[in-house]
């Protein structure tokens, strides 16, 4: 059963975001084994090569640049899930990336090419 790590941008991880509640609840329904941690524990996991998940979500805010140069440089082997508010001041994401909306990430709606390219 793949892993998913839905990590979030919350002040609190242990108090996931509402976008980041309804990932893991689809996630879960769909079979997949899923850990709620905070951003910066899975790029600091990732970091020191103690990161095992298959794929991600990693939210992006507007302006931070050095956060998604971090997810692409550690994660650029894994399926990431980029939920981005401004998806045009991404860089260039690899194969394995896709990217949503904040908007629609808060919705708890996921692009289905995510989860089932797994």
């Amino acid at each position: 059963m793949p892993s998913i790590n839905v990590t979030c941008a919350a002040p609190n991880p242990r108090q996931p975001c509402s976008g980041c509640r309804a990932a893991s609840k689809i996630l879960t329904a769909g079979g997949f084994r899923v850990l709620q941690t905070g951003r910066y524990e899975a790029l600091r996991a990732a970091a020191t090569g103690g990161y095992g998940f298959d794929a991600c979500i990693v939210e992006v805010g507007r302006g931070e640049r050095a956060i998604a140069a971090a997810i692409v440089s550690l994660l650029k082997h894994k399926r990431v899930l980029v939920v981005a508010e401004d998806p045009a001041m991404l860089p260039d994401l690899p194969s394995g990336f896709a990217v949503t909306s904040a908007k629609d990430y808060q919705q708890g709606k996921l692009p289905p090419e995510f989860p089932t390219a797994l």
